[in-house]
């Protein structure tokens, strides 16, 4: 009877053993899986960041040369026109000049002539006297 229950006793400790090495082998093996998901969890995160993160440095990127390119058009544009009006310009500078000549020497002209009539108005004015 007494090795009976010994033997009763030692398979319920083993048993109980046994059942608490399991229990503690899925706990610790829950917890590494848990562990393991939050790690894949924390790392496809982080990816996700990063992915986010580099997309959004390329479009700023993208955004800046975009800028640029358009600085660079508008100042080509820009200087083209300055280029423009600058030769506009010219031409209306020559076109004055060449006015300002005809006028100059037709206003000359004139002048001498208006200079002329009055001298010869003084004239008769003293004829007169």
């Amino acid at each position: 009877m007494i090795t009976i229950i010994i033997i009763i006793i030692i398979i319920i400790v083993v048993v109980v053993i046994v059942v608490i090495v399991v229990i503690i082998i899925i706990i610790i093996t829950i917890i590494i899986i848990i562990i393991n998901i939050m790690i894949t969890i924390i790392i496809i995160i982080i990816i996700i960041i990063i992915i986010i993160i580099i997309i959004i440095i390329i479009i700023i990127i993208i955004t800046i040369i975009i800028i640029i390119i358009i600085i660079i058009i508008i100042i080509i544009i820009i200087i083209d026109a300055i280029t423009i009006i600058i030769i506009i310009i010219d031409a209306i500078t020559i076109i004055i000049t060449i006015i300002i000549i005809i006028n100059h020497h037709h206003h000359h002209h004139h002048h001498y002539d208006y200079h002329h009539h009055h001298q010869h108005q003084l004239a008769d004015v003293d004829y007169e006297l």
